[in-house]
């Protein structure tokens, strides 16, 4: 039997990015949050070497929703005003595109 991850495998970026938003506004995610949550943990997952993406994108979901966990904690770095992959763990903020206009 296969993974769970592995059900992942035959999809384009785009199929996975869409199935990322239906489960996160399955789970009470708002759907214009969801669209870019998706786009960012597809690509995130997707990234990482060594690893099933699938897997790893599974994962990332669940701490979504399951844990409401900021998805800049989740891919770890975030690109904040001028500065590119700025380290993202608890308990720091959490940058977010509003508060780059401040």
């Amino acid at each position: 039997r296969a993974s769970p991850g592995r059900v992942w495998d035959d999809m384009s970026e785009m199929q996975a990015r869409e199935k990322t938003k239906k489960l996160l506004i399955e789970g009470g995610e708002e759907e214009n949050e969801a669209f870019a949550v998706a786009r960012e943990l597809v690509t995130f997952a997707r990234k990482q070497e060594g690893q099933v993406w699938g897997e790893v994108l599974e994962a990332a979901i669940d701490k979504r929703l399951r844990l409401r966990t900021p998805v800049q904690y989740i891919i770890g770095e975030w690109d904040f005003h001028n500065l590119e992959g700025v380290i993202i763990r608890p308990p720091c903020l959490c940058p977010r595109p509003e508060t780059e206009e401040l």
